[in-house]
């Protein structure tokens, strides 16, 4: 065996609070973090230096009986490094923010009914190489117009920077939301409120990122930007004819300009042609996935899909805005409910019937009967009084500062990003393909709008009873002070001069129309609402009820003044509702509180007609997504292998892949079969795009022996050279950093004959298919190449599973112990020696071009001609 240049740097030993799953790591892209999904279902982050950061909890669903535990099956970072998306068994991929270790929101898989989430990436088209340059001084007139700089000559710049201002990023923050008992509230800590809305990301028109999701019967799913789903689709359905197998998708890889995706799978005889006892396994397939609508719609896509990803995020705040109001309510209605049930008992109240009549007769003659006086002095009693003005007020004041701080800052947002979105929408014909029209955008934005009135009203409405409950609880608590004092056999005190004096309409006012029949409770109210087709909340909300049955009402500038001054007869419809006679929301009349939407019925309509209108343009993209042709990897399933794009194509249009492949027997804990040996198979393989389609332009592949007694126990692509192996023998494990791709190694041209997946869904694979079983009938090189090399003593640790960080910047990797609690970090060392050549090369490049920018800027009057 060749001598190796160099070993690895340990970088230190580390322990893990819980047992890790053996496949289940992820370094950070952008920081030195490693996130590790353990046996007991949570994920943990951890710093270089072993010190824990955050440990999720364990995500369940459902209550009590009906509770379920799901576990963890996949991890990805965002290529920023601020996210980190976790999928479960029930296909839903929980997005984690880095800095809080809370979950932000979710995604789910839609229409997938079977198997668990097997695959994931998340992928972006930035160029970290160019980041730094972008943030450079421009260096000529059309940069500067482009960064909106202001041109004396004829301000083209100044009118350029307009063109690109987003007017909500000069919109006041909005604020960290409540805590809510049982319920998930994204919103409540500063992090996950600066990450998702208020601070704007900075991204370049045409960046994109794409979230995709594969599962074990096939599916996958696709997100852009995270939040903005275009859906899930099903690959055999994309391949066509050939419906012979069912996939399970493995692996996925793209290039930088996201148009061309690798998906990797492993696939299952389908019943149907399986006559027998035949066996059932499938082929592991690569299959080239085009994604034809980034080339289509260019950089106004990203502005589409960016728009309404953050129209959902914002939507997702005004619901979570709408359940904390709605939990404030329910703790004030519980404290009040609590009262007068105490007092129902005493008074022995007949079902159905509220205490209005004696509080009445207590206002009007001052004087009670002695289980009123009783339930007033003995069960309420002065600790009574004070609970129920403090949770009263702060309730109103909390209801308020919801609505006006909360409720109406977000609805601003919406109305700006609508907006945007209708302008979009009229920028292309109504009929275009991405599914745009201006009129469904409008609907929305009347939808905001009335949700933004209905707020102002609830205000109103909410200072108005706030002033006659301050009203009731000081009379209340004259009563009691009153009775009290005849108690105790005390003469009542004589009202000073200057005390305030009991205001008697505005507590006749709340006794008769607000005491257990609050006008607030209809706007929480969760009673489904059939919306009529075409109707507005304007319209629901101003109707008039004619003489012949049919509602007519106002619309336009008369509607929303109607609502926020409380002329209009919807309005009058919520102050009919409620009586002192004990009529209550749920027993009154059909023109009762019930009979108009609330918070909850808007926010529900909302959310309805968002969905469908942003399924539109996510239907068109679903149909430009596109399976080229499909590559036998292997005759059957396939376990140890990993995939590296290692050339992007650029000019060429050729993008080259390696796919490193281990033939190893071990067993259930990675150790070795006893007289088994290992070879690794390396494959190259060129796509180059035909018209919009991808195709396979070359395949090749070379055949590596392993060491003399040793297999391979899992192996990793560290740059466009270099595979880690880690080689396992009975007393130690060796970890190499081999050399294995053109020039250093020699690879063969693989006839289409063997990689092609026949058309016929009858036609059987057998030894002559397969890139792996073609490899297998060249000659073995045995390991040479070999850059550094560790050896570990099992004695000591044995390592089973590799995890590396390969990102710009990032040269870090780390192994696993078979007891899966202790993990050793070790450096992969510099860059490869070509990488250094290119960046010197762009370098080179980028400085030619600065000289020659500022020898012909700086030129004399003279030597311009």
């Amino acid at each position: 065996m060749p001598t190796p240049s160099s070993t690895f740097e340990i970088l230190g030993e580390r322990k893990l609070v819980s047992p890790a799953q053996r496949q289940l790591a992820a370094w950070c892209p952008t920081k030195d973090l490693i996130a590790y999904g353990l046996v007991d279902q949570t994920v943990a982050l951890y710093r270089m230096n072993g010190q824990k950061v955050w440990q999720t909890q364990k995500y369940t669903t459902g209550q009590r009986q009906a509770k379920k535990e799901h576990s963890v099956t996949q991890l990805c970072w965002r290529p920023d490094g601020q996210l980190l998306a976790v999928s479960y068994d029930n296909f839903i991929t929980r997005i984690v923010d880095v800095q809080t270790g809370r979950f932000g929101h979710q995604v789910e898989m839609e229409d997938v009914t079977e198997g668990r989430i097997t695959a994931i990436g998340w992928v972006d088209n930035r160029d970290p190489a160019t980041e730094d340059a972008e943030q450079l001084e421009p260096k000529t007139k059309t940069d500067f117009i482009n960064i909106g700089g202001t041109l004396k000559d004829d301000n083209l710049g100044y009118l350029f920077g307009l063109f690109n201002f987003d007017v909500s990023t000069v919109l006041p923050k909005l604020s960290v939301l409540p805590g809510v008992a049982n319920a998930d509230i994204t919103f409540s800590s500063k992090q996950s409120l600066d990450s998702l809305i208020n601070v704007p990301s900075i991204r370049k028109e045409d960046t994109m990122d794409v979230l995709l999701m594969g599962t074990s019967k096939g599916s996958f799913a696709m997100n852009v930007f995270d939040s903005f789903v275009v859906g899930s689709m099903d690959l055999s359905s994309l391949i066509g004819e050939n419906d012979r197998y069912s996939y399970k998708i493995t692996h996925h890889q793209s290039t930088r300009s996201l148009k061309t995706h690798l998906l990797l799978t492993t696939s299952q005889l389908r019943p149907k042609y399986r006559p027998g006892k035949e066996k059932g396994q499938g082929p592991t397939v690569l299959h080239a996935l085009d994604i034809l609508f980034l080339s289509n719609y260019g950089p106004y896509l990203g502005r589409v899909t960016y728009t309404i990803t953050k129209v959902q995020h914002l939507l997702r705040y005004v619901n979570e805005t709408v359940v904390a109001m709605a939990a404030e309510w329910k703790a004030m209605e519980a404290v009040e409910t609590a009262y007068m049930r105490a007092q129902k008992e005493i008074l022995e109240a007949p079902e159905g019937q509220t205490a209005g009549l004696e509080f009445f007769e207590l206002l009007i003659t001052g004087c009670a009967g002695e289980k009123m006086k009783e339930w007033l002095v003995d069960s309420l009693g002065e600790k009574g009084h004070k609970k129920w003005e403090k949770v009263y007020v702060n309730g109103y004041e909390t209801l308020r500062r919801l609505a006006h701080e909360h409720l109406l800052p977000s609805c601003d947002r919406l109305i700006v990003l609508l907006s945007k979105l209708r302008g979009l929408a009229r920028w292309t014909d109504k009929d275009s393909s991405l599914g745009l029209d201006p009129v469904d955008y409008s609907k929305l934005l009347d939808l905001v709008s009335g949700l933004m009135a209905i707020c102002h009203e609830f205000m109103g409405r909410v200072n108005y009873e706030l002033d006659l409950f301050s009203a009731f609880i000081f009379w209340l608590k004259t009563a009691y002070e009153e009775f009290n004092s005849l108690t105790e056999g005390n003469e009542p005190g004589a009202q000073n001069e200057g005390e305030l004096l009991v205001d008697t309409l505005k507590v006749a006012e709340f006794i008769g129309k607000h005491l257990q029949n609050s006008i607030l409770a209809a706007y929480f109210d969760k009673t489904e609402w059939v919306w009529r087709e075409g109707e507005t909340v304007f319209a629901a909300f101003t109707k008039v009820v004619d003489t012949d049955g049919e509602a007519t009402g106002s619309s336009g500038g008369d509607a929303v003044k109607n609502i926020i001054s409380g002329s209009g007869s919807g309005l009058k419809k919520r102050e009919s509702s409620g009586s002192f006679t004990g009529a209550i929301g749920s027993q009154g009349s059909e023109e009762g509180p019930k009979a108009l939407p609330g918070f909850h019925q808007i926010s529900t309509r909302i959310n309805e007609v968002s969905k469908s209108i942003f399924s539109k343009p996510a239907n068109a993209m679903k149909q430009q997504v596109h399976v080229g042709q499909s590559i036998v990897v292997h005759n059957e399933p396939y376990r140890i292998l990993d995939i590296r794009l290692c050339d992007d194509g650029g000019a060429s249009g050729e993008s080259v892949w390696y796919i490193a492949m281990a033939k190893s027997e071990l067993d259930e804990l990675g150790k070795k079969v006893p007289a088994s040996e290992s070879t690794i198979v390396m494959i190259r393989i060129a796509i180059v795009k035909n018209g919009t389609l991808s195709s396979v332009n070359d395949v090749s592949c070379t055949r590596i022996n392993a060491p003399p007694h040793k297999v391979v126990s899992d192996l990793r692509f560290t740059d466009n050279q270099t595979l880690l192996v880690l080689f396992y023998d009975e007393d130690n494990t060796d970890m190499m950093s081999i050399r294995c791709t053109t020039p250093h190694m020699a690879y063969t041209p693989v006839p289409k004959s063997w990689w092609e997946l026949p058309a016929s869904p009858t036609a059987k694979l057998t030894d002559q298919n397969g890139i792996f079983q073609f490899a297998m009938t060249l000659a073995g090189n045995y390991v040479y190449n070999i850059k550094r090399v560790l050896t570990f003593n099992h004695n000591d640790i044995t390592p089973i599973a590799l995890t590396v960080n390969v990102n710009r910047g990032r040269r870090l990797g780390s192994v696993l112990d078979r007891e899966r609690l202790r993990w050793i970090i070790f450096d992969l060392g510099v860059v490869a020696e070509e990488e250094k050549e290119e960046e010197e090369e762009r370098e080179q490049d980028e400085s030619t071009e600065d000289d020659e920018f500022y020898s012909e800027e700086f030129k004399t009057p003279a030597e311009n001609p």
